[in-house]
Order: structure tokens, then sequence, then C-alpha cells
């Protein structure tokens, strides 16, 4: 790739120039090195740990190149010093510990005479750029799946409503037209279809009130997170000997989507000790943390899993972590086969600017 520099223009008197090159590398953040056509390093600002200057001038740049980036590397030195261009290759280097660092670096000729003696190299760290990148495909394949997900729940509340709700309103419907029917014809009405009627109706207001209960829980807008959680945790100890429960003795109202979210990443963490821990003991905390903040915390004593084996159909866990990603917050989920399973999640949960009746609870 090549590139055209601009004429040296300036106005007024311009210091030394080893002393405008000093500054220029030691003002910016990449590094900056100087390599002779023998790929030999003449100069450079900074270098890694586990490295001394003294170790890198008089060495050879190639020593210091990945082998599977050492051909583009040479490369780039070819064209630069054919007197061609600039170049632009990336590489990576290695900490002790095996973790990469991506570099982009720019090679550009210093000519003395009409000729190519030697080239400067820029390296910008893109660790972070490609941290970005990876953070957002995560986000889009995260997205996918809940997008799917939910499409199936609307799937599923529409055939519930279909096959529950539907179905005992219609059979009070067709009971209540027959009893309408003989009242126009003065018969009698059969008190054994009324009470039939009443107990379909009655059960389309129970299926109602589940529906409504897995849309959006009516108990924290009627009593507060404190009290939602503990449903919950009643709940749960249908199924699991002992379910503890900690909490503040009384907390201020926070936004509906905080609520939500503090009793969602709760029932999923429970519902997920029910189904799949086989638990003789778990906990769920809330913790208050200053005004702003809460510590939400669940463990059992149960089976555990691998962390990094969970199958794509169980949404749990993801379900959790995309909760937390709204808040801009990350889930601690901690799990091994055989020990069990803690998960501790940290929300902001912006208390409410409106008072509500519950606010002035004990």
């Amino acid at each position: 790739m090549g590139r055209t520099f601009p004429p040296w223009n300036s106005v007024g008197h311009l210091p030394d120039y080893r002393k405008m090159w000093d500054a220029l590398a030691g003002s910016i953040a990449s590094s900056v090195l100087v390599v002779d056509c023998d790929y030999k390093i003449l100069f450079i600002n900074q270098v890694e740990d586990g490295h001394s200057v003294e170790d890198v001038l008089g060495a050879n740049a190639l020593d210091f190149v990945q082998p599977e980036y050492k051909e583009r590397v040479v490369q780039a030195f070819s064209l630069v010093f054919s007197g061609k261009g600039v170049a632009e290759y990336e590489v990576a280097s290695w900490d002790p510990a095996g973790n990469p660092t991506y570099y982009v670096a720019r090679l550009a000729p210093i000519e003395s005479d009409g000729k190519v003696v030697a080239g400067v190299i820029t390296c910008e760290n893109v660790q972070h750029i490609r941290e970005t990148e990876a953070s957002l495909r995560e986000d889009r394949r995260a997205l996918r799946h809940l997008i799917t997900t939910h499409e199936k729940e609307r799937e599923l509340v529409s055939c519930e409503i279909h096959d529950g709700l539907s179905q005992y309103l219609v059979g009070a419907i067709m009971l209540l037209e027959a009893q309408e029917h003989r009242a126009s014809e003065n018969d009698s009405v059969s008190l054994d279809d009324l009470r039939e009627s009443i107990s379909l109706l009655r059960k389309a207001a129970a299926e109602s009130r589940r529906l409504i209960q897995g849309l959006r829980p009516p108990m924290l807008d009627e009593l507060g997170i404190v009290e939602a959680v503990q449903s919950l945790v009643l709940d749960a100890r249908a199924h699991v000997p002992t379910v503890e429960y900690s909490h503040p003795e009384s907390l201020p109202r926070f936004t509906p989507d905080a609520e939500v979210a503090v009793f969602r990443i709760v029932q999923e963490s429970l519902s997920n000790i029910v189904k799949h821990s086989k638990a003789e003991h778990a906990s769920v905390l809330l913790e208050l943390h200053g005004e702003n903040e809460m510590t939400i915390i669940v463990t059992d004593d149960g089976e555990g899993f691998d962390t990094s084996a969970v199958p794509e159909d169980r949404f749990g866990m993801e379900s959790i972590r995309q909760r937390c990603r709204l808040f801009q917050r990350k889930a601690s989920i901690a799990s091994s086969p055989g020990k069990g399973t803690r998960i501790e999640v940290v929300l902001p949960l912006f208390p409410c600017l409106i008072p509500t009746t519950n606010d002035a609870r004990p």
C-alpha cells in the first residue's frame, strides 16, 4: 500500500531534528522502531515486559516475530526497502502465560541520497479492538439466541392460551348460552350447568393469572422485590429440602427494569437448581451496597456442571448473563461437577423517584 507524503513545511525556526525526533517518539503511545536494511534494530522508544532496551538494540527485528507472521513481515520489508512505498501488516506477541497481544504495524522508508537506508515502524496495539469485535460477535450470537427463545416462548404462550384459557372460556360460554336459550323458552335453568360454568370461569381466571405471572410478575408491583423473591423461595422449597433466604429488613422501590432483573435472575437460578442440581440445600442472598447497587448470590450443593460445556439449548445461564449485560455488568457463575453452583451478580438499582405505598412500610 503506497502513500504520498507532503513536503516539509514550517513557519519559523524549528528545533534540532534529533530533539524533535525524541519528543515525537516519547509523545505517542505506539511503539516506534528504526530498522536498517539488514533488519538490525537501530532505535526503539519502548519495549514490552520481559525485554530491555539493551536486549533489543542491535538485534535482528525478525527474531521478535512469531513464525506464522514472519513471511508477511519479510514481504513488507522487501516492499519498502525496494522503494515501492509504505507497507502495513498485522503481527502478534505472546506474554509468558501464552496470552496474545495484536498489533498493526506500519513501515515507511528512510531515504538518503535517493536510496532507502532504513525503515521506521510504528506498532499500534489493537488488542482492545479485537476484544471489542469479539464481544460484539458474542452479543450478536446471544441476541439471535435470545430472539429465537422469545419466539418460542411466544408460541408456547399462544398454545397455552388456546389449549387452556380459551377452552375454559368457550366451554363456559356454551353452557351459559344453553341456559339463556332455556330461559327464553321459560324452561327451568340447570343448576348443575350453572355450577359447571362458574367452575370453568374460575379455571380461566386461574389460567390467566398463571400466564400473567409468567410475563410480568404482578407481585413485584403489589409487594416489592423482597416478598416477590420470597414467593420463589417458597416454591423452590417444595422440591429442595432446605432453601435459605437472606435479605435486608426493608428496601426502597427501584425502577421496574431493575426489579424485574433481580426477580428473573433469582427465578432462573432457582429453576435450574430444581430442574438439574438434585441439591439438598440452596440459599438466596439479597444484599445492598450503598444506595444504588444490590448483590444477588444464589448457591446450591447439587451436582454442579462444567461451565465450558453447557449445551446451547440450555438457555438459563445465558439468560442470566444477558440480563446482566443490559446493566453493563457481568454474572459470576462458578460450578464444577459434584461441587454445586454459585451465581453472583451485582446490579445497579436506581431507586424510583416516585414514592409508592410500599415505601412507607417499616
